[in-house]
């Protein structure tokens, strides 16, 4: 299902730290509110959506965000140090940018994010114990596992050094726009003139590593999950009134968006900026999620979370059920969506359906009874199970849905 975002509710965090050139120009507007930035793609066609920040070069703490209005413009205050701006537009980090903030800068251009891919080969426990957070040096974002490599799936253009805690692991990593970069790690000691690295490293100038912010979860981690069914965790309730489901709580993460799909629209609320807006409450249940939508002839919207950060995935293949709790007038499908993106905005996914009614009612959602339909990258839970990235909840008639508590059971992602 293509995802064209209308509007996105979170905090956003991104993948890489370039040390190109700015690709700006020009002076930036100085308005009421701050200093206006545009952002554009390589046709210098505006990005309306565009999910900007600003990182400290210091401690690379995120210090102001922003998402661009339909001309493509972004607003930020002043910043009092010196910083980083990063751009980021499309579901799945489609287009990036990462540079220098300058504040005479007008323009910021997005191009297309690559990846990086470490083959991690057949290193000892000890050599592989270093590969357990790989990051991008002087960058927040760190790398997952993935069928025994090491993978940063979504990196804007430029050159890096991955590093594990104070060492350099591999150096001048050249990254092109729209590239993928194939690396490999070799024992210590080896001869293998084709090595892209060695893990022995550790007589290479210290470099500043001080961004600890892990989003990735390591193979013992991931391994970990309790399998046990009788373990329910709560991912949303709505409860705590903010943006962020509860996997937040001890991983970083952007919380909830919302998208308006083929002429479809909100229509209560009309305009959504906050999160809060399309929140509800009662006595008996708390707050809860409750919207109100017009599909027009064949539309649809959407509200979804990505599980982590942008390029995080998690190992549900323990999960026995997703229970959720809902009522609304139409048909709701609720999805598991796999990381990696199949072709532009489209990525596998295991999706459940449902036909809510006027009363609150608890669904059991179980693997095996998924719709399957490959012609929209529908496919069985066990071919997407472990590497989750993304829950959606697609409604695709009616008219309103309200969502109280969703339950992931038989995985424990605390």
């Amino acid at each position: 299902m293509k995802r064209l975002f209308a509007t996105l509710i979170a905090s956003i965090l991104v993948w890489a730290c370039s040390d190109n050139e700015s690709k700006t120009a020009g002076a930036t507007s100085e308005t009421t509110n701050g200093l206006a930035f545009r952002f554009v793609d390589a046709d210098s066609k505006p990005l309306a959506m565009a999910r900007v920040s600003l990182y400290s070069v210091a401690d690379m703490v995120k210090l102001d965000s922003a998402v661009a209005d339909s001309e493509g413009v972004a607003v930020f205050d002043a910043p009092d140090e010196d910083c980083y701006l990063e751009g980021i537009a499309g579901e799945d980090s489609t287009l990036m940018a990462f540079e220098p903030f300058d504040t005479t800068a007008t323009e910021v251009e997005l191009l297309p994010s690559a990846s990086i891919v470490v083959d991690i080969g057949d290193l000892d426990s000890a050599a592989l114990e270093k590969m357990n957070h790989l990051q991008l040096m002087r960058t927040p974002y760190v790398a997952n596992f993935r069928d025994g490599a090491i993978v940063f799936a979504h990196v804007p253009s430029g050159i890096f050094n991955v590093v594990s805690g104070d060492s350099v692991v591999i150096e001048g990593v050249k990254v092109d726009a729209g590239g993928k970069v194939d690396l490999k790690v070799e024992p210590a000691g080896t001869s293998d003139d084709d090595a892209s690295a060695d893990t022995s490293a550790t007589d290479a100038t210290a470099q500043d590593s001080t961004a600890q912010d892990t989003t990735a979860r390591d193979t013992a981690e991931r391994d970990s999950i309790d399998s046990d069914t009788s373990t329910a965790f709560i991912f949303e309730d709505f409860d705590d009134g903010d943006s962020l489901n509860n996997f937040a709580k001890s991983h970083p993460n952007y919380g909830w968006y919302v998208s308006e799909i083929g002429g479809a629209v909100f229509t209560k609320p009309s305009s959504i900026t906050e999160f809060g807006q399309i929140l509800d409450s009662s006595e008996e249940r708390g707050k809860f999620l409750s919207v109100k939508f017009d599909l027009g002839d064949s539309g649809m919207v959407l509200i979804g979370s990505h599980i982590g950060e942008d390029t995080a995935y998690f190992d549900m293949s323990s999960l026995t059920a997703i229970r959720v709790t809902l009522r609304g007038d139409g048909d709701v499908s609720f999805a598991l969506e796999h990381f990696e993106e199949v072709e532009a905005n489209h990525f596998n996914k295991a999706l459940w359906s449902v036909k809510a009614t006027g009363e609150w009612t608890e669904f059991v959602l179980k693997p095996g009874e998924e719709v399957l339909m490959p012609e929209a990258f529908q496919v069985e839970f066990s071919a997407v199970s472990k590497e989750i990235a993304l829950f959606s909840i697609f409604m695709s008639s009616g008219t309103f849905l309200e969502v109280d508590k969703i339950e992931f059971v038989g995985v424990n992602l605390k």
